[in-house]
């Protein structure tokens, strides 16, 4: 892992010019900030990515593609989507591409509609090249309908994709057999299909605690729908989609969203990259509300309603006028929500997540999202 994030920093260095990100837009400014973790040796490890791969799919590189697209068999998928199936992809896709690949799944024969799409990233499509997926194939329970629709870009966390041709579209989180951070980038399975209730449930917290409002101003960044194959087999996991609002999409008049990590950051003239905002406030006062609009609000849904998150620099973004913090917006939710029953202004309210999934109805505290 070290190897590799010192070949791929070195071939950013060798191959992409150093550039202002100050007045990049959102989500060039989120795929361009490829200093990584700043407590993480192995913050560009990719491991599975070669050179081609890093060029064409790395962040940093901004380059565009398509996504894969497969029809599944219904009986090998679990979808939680906040309308009817057909009326979701014709919103999602817009009716040109959504009745591209329904005319591409027509070959599966007489009930072809009753096969759910499925995107996947270009890049697991190869990965998966001899799994079980090679199986689905032949056998005829999934069908590959090729690239199609929109042109997406890597965000900094690689697996989760910005919309380039229209960038008020969903965000959309998919699974990468690849290894970054120590970690395997593949979804947790168990969440894609809790992810839409975990932010209904955020969303009416806030909505309903005036305190979000006047003193401590939130944005949740819901991920409104997930849909995922073979949810308990062999490729669990690994063939999967998240829907998340996208944060432009709820900017007022005068604002501008920034991913927090940005803030730590040295720009191509050598200075940070919030200096002309510290110079124009000064520091203190600049610092002072910073401070209150980032971490209050985290610190506010932890203790007045005993919901913890993982606000870390890339799943945080400040909204900022002209360099003056205004409020908090926040993303990721699915996988990293935690909560103490006993802790909760409201149990009432918590998802009900044994209906959800299978998964949760024996699972012991401190396994998925209720801790003890």
């Amino acid at each position: 892992e070290l190897d590799r994030t010192l070949d791929f920093s070195a071939w950013n260095k060798s191959n992409l010019r150093p550039r202002p990100r100050r007045d990049l837009p959102f989500a060039q400014l989120d795929s361009a900030i490829d200093e990584g973790h700043p407590y993480h040796p192995c913050f560009k490890a990719r491991t599975g990515f070669d050179y081609t791969d890093h060029a064409a799919y790395g962040p940093e590189a901004g380059n565009a593609f398509q996504l894969a697209w497969l029809a599944v068999a219904p009986e090998r998928l679990h979808s939680a989507f906040p309308t009817d199936e057909q009326a979701f992809w014709m919103h999602e896709l817009g009716a040109e591409t959504y009745t591209l690949l329904d005319e591409r799944r027509a070959p599966l024969g007489d009930n072809a509609r009753r096969f759910g799409l499925m995107p996947l990233h270009p890049w697991q499509w190869k990965a998966l090249q001899g799994s079980e997926l090679s199986r689905w194939l032949a056998e005829g329970s999934t069908g590959f309908l090729g690239q199609a629709g929109d042109r997406y870009t890597a965000s900094q966390s690689v697996r989760t994709l910005f919309n380039r041709d229209h960038p008020r579209r969903a965000n959309l989180k998919l699974p990468m057999n690849l290894v970054n951070s120590s970690a395997k980038r593949i979804i947790e399975p168990h969440s894609v299909g809790s992810a839409p209730a975990i932010s209904r449930w955020l969303k009416d917290i806030v909505a309903g605690d005036s305190l979000f409002e006047a003193r401590y101003p939130l944005t949740i960044l819901g991920e409104y729908a997930g849909t995922i194959a073979d949810r308990e087999g062999p490729l669990a996991g690994q063939i999967a989609a998240i829907w998340r609002e996208e944060v432009t999409s709820s900017l007022k008049p005068g604002e501008t969203a920034v991913p927090l990590n940005a803030l730590m950051v040295l720009e191509s003239d050598g200075r940070p990259f919030v200096a002309d905002w510290v110079e124009q406030y000064g520091l203190d006062a600049w610092l002072d509300r910073l401070v209150d609009t980032v971490a209050m609000p985290v610190f506010h849904l932890l203790v007045g309603h005993g919901i913890a998150t993982e606000a870390h620099g890339q799943n945080l973004i400040l909204i900022h006028r002209d360099g003056w913090p205004v409020r908090l917006a926040m993303r990721d939710f699915h996988d990293s929500v935690e909560y103490v029953p006993g802790f909760l202004r409201d149990p009432s309210t918590v998802p009900d997540f044994l209906a959800l999934n299978p998964a949760y109805r024996d699972a012991a505290p401190n396994q998925y999202y209720w801790m003890e």
